[in-house]
């Protein structure tokens, strides 16, 4: 795959969770058995922010020619992933829910996508 395909993988998925994240964060706590309230809530939309600014990223990433450009996109989604995938992994540990295993597993097939383009442009 190459990296304009790569990145708009991931600016789909991010697209996806950052709607989630801002518009739904009920469901999506509700999928992870916690009770909503303000406070995580909020924290549902500020983490939803986040995902939305790196989905930008990526999609004007994948828009250009440039390939560092490209790969400064694919370097950041690498890095996201990553915590994101420990988090998401102590989650299972700790709570099991289904949402918990869902993140996890998005989070390690972008995670793994993004390491082989990154790891290919190395060769």
């Amino acid at each position: 795959m190459d990296n304009k395909t790569t990145i708009t993988v991931g600016a789909i998925a991010g697209s996806v969770y950052a709607a989630q994240m801002i518009l739904a964060p009920s469901m999506y706590l509700d999928m992870d058995g916690q009770k909503s309230n303000s406070d995580n809530t909020a924290l549902c939309r500020a983490v939803g922010g986040g995902i939305a600014g790196l989905t930008t990223a990526a999609v004007l990433a994948s828009r250009s020619e440039s390939n560092e450009v490209q790969m400064v996109s694919i370097k950041a989604m690498c890095t996201a992933m990553s915590v994101w995938s420990v988090n998401n992994v102590m989650r299972v540990m700790d709570r099991g829910s289904f949402q918990s295993k869902i993140d996890t597993t998005t989070c390690c097939v972008l995670g793994g996508l993004f390491f082989a383009a990154l790891f290919a442009s190395e060769e």
